[in-house]
């Protein structure tokens, strides 16, 4: 992970016309994407937690600053009862459920691809 995270990468789609995807479990603030990126698309990966009304109200804030696709994570809407282990338990268990989560100080080592 990069120190500017998410706002970095949105920067850097802005400068090559493409989308840019930020994750629930992003580092950044839904706000913060679309300053870095303001005329470009942005998108919203939704990772519904069992407080709809948490996860809606991140959906409303995408839309209001203007990220033009919502992406959902299918296991995230499994019944926690029928699928034990689904990503939105996960999220429940390891995770408050707000932006940023707290970032792990190992995943801030460089990545080369």
């Amino acid at each position: 992970m990069q120190t500017e995270g998410e706002v970095a990468g949105a920067r850097a789609a802005a400068r090559h016309g493409i989308p840019f995807s930020l994750s629930t479990l992003g580092t950044a603030s839904i706000e913060a994407v679309a300053a870095a990126n303001p005329q470009g698309r942005n998108w919203f990966q939704l990772y519904m937690w069992k407080d709809r009304d948490q996860s809606m109200a991140l959906v409303k804030r995408a839309a209001e600053a203007g990220f033009d696709l919502l992406a959902t994570e299918p296991l995230s809407f499994a019944s926690l009862d029928r699928w034990p282990g689904t990503v939105a338990e996960y999220l429940d268990t390891m995770f408050d459920p707000s932006l940023p989560p707290p970032a792990d100080r190992r995943a801030r080592a460089p990545v080369v691809v």
